[in-house]
């Protein structure tokens, strides 16, 4: 069935808050689920509404994290977001990073003690429709082996970049380092659907299209050794670097592994007009970005669109109809509902 957005919103919005939990810290979690689930990117939509509600129903995420913010140098900021919410930690550090590069042109930001942060283009889109410039990186829990292993070590480690431009059509990368982002195979599982050849391997080693095969065994990097070595440097920067849990010390949100999954997070942020005068940024930006829609398109295509340009067509699409919302995910969103007394918006 399809759910009104709003509607949709509301009832995950009181939810949250009659755990209970702070207004404004169940806004911006519900809004990153929400705008994922707008832009067809399911395996970080809606669907992880209910592993967040349970793990913070049983604390394993903090819903009152004292997050405390330390500028290590002028423009290096380290953040311990002190377990809370992924979404709550990302936005306190950005908006500090923010900051920082109003007074130095640019920052640089570590996160530890966090917890999954939903899309990361998210946080990219709201910098980017302020001026600012970002590249995020973020670890997950082991699922993917480094080239050539037969080990899960790697996340599926996504790296997002947002590139403003003056037309509001900013340029949204938000990319995993596997084949396929971790959440699309546990969408078709719970669904009861096949996934395509080459995004996973069964725990023996073999190619699947198995779904729950593909969840027990192991992701696959994307173009092989490259995207393995681009997975190696994002659990580097954020986990490594940010003091945060690395490698298979990553704890498994789906699971019931009650501690802290204490995820990282790494970040830059700088201003177009550190550079060059941000008249002749928006002339360049504007002119680069046309010249790519002209190009010819390639036969099985209407036209070359640029990232981000996607989503925002599938976010139209759903505002009119509606967010999916599968019967498994419906069952799930009930047991939320009897758990805080609310109703949920559908007639059940």
């Amino acid at each position: 069935m399809r759910v009104p957005v709003e509607k949709l919103r509301a009832f995950m919005q009181e939810s949250a808050e009659a755990l209970p939990m702070d207004h404004s810290y169940a806004q911006v979690m519900v809004d990153n689920l929400i705008t994922a689930s707008l832009w067809g990117i399911d395996s970080h939509g809606v669907n992880r509404y209910p592993v967040y509600m349970n793990r913070l129903h049983k604390n394993s995420v903090n819903r009152t994290p004292n997050i405390t913010i330390k500028h290590t140098f002028p423009a290096a900021i380290s953040v311990d977001g002190d377990n809370g919410l992924g979404s709550v930690i990302m936005l306190r550090a950005l908006e500090e990073s923010m900051k920082a590069a109003d007074t130095y042109g640019i920052s640089v930001a570590a996160i530890k003690s966090g917890n999954h942060v939903g899309a990361v283009g998210y946080y990219c889109d709201m910098a980017a429709r302020k001026g600012y410039v970002t590249v995020m990186f973020a670890v997950a829990p082991a699922n993917m082996p480094p080239y050539g292993g037969m080990e899960t070590y790697f996340g599926t480690n996504p790296i997002s970049i947002g590139i403003p431009c003056p037309d509001g059509q900013h340029i949204i990368v938000d990319i995993a380092t596997s084949v396929a982002a971790k959440g699309k195979v546990r969408n078709a599982a719970r669904k009861g659907e096949p996934i395509p050849e080459g995004w996973a391997i069964d725990k023996d080693g073999n190619p699947t299209t198995d779904a729950q095969a593909a969840i027990d065994g192991l992701m696959l990097p994307f173009a092989a050794h490259k995207g393995s070595a681009l997975a190696l440097v994002v659990e580097c920067f954020a986990g490594v670097m940010s003091g945060s849990a690395f490698g298979k010390d990553i704890i498994m949100q789906w699971g019931d592994d009650p501690r802290p999954a204490d995820v990282g997070h790494f970040f830059i942020t700088f201003k177009p007009e550190s550079f060059m005068p941000i008249e002749d940024y928006n002339a360049r930006i504007l002119r680069f970005c046309s010249e790519l829609r002209a190009i010819k398109p390639a036969k099985g295509f209407e036209k070359v669109i640029l990232p981000g340009e996607a989503e925002r067509i599938a976010a139209k699409a759903v505002i009119e109809d509606g967010i999916e919302i599968d019967d498994t995910l419906a069952k799930q969103f009930e047991e939320i509902a009897e758990l805080v007394g609310r109703k949920v918006p559908w007639g059940h």
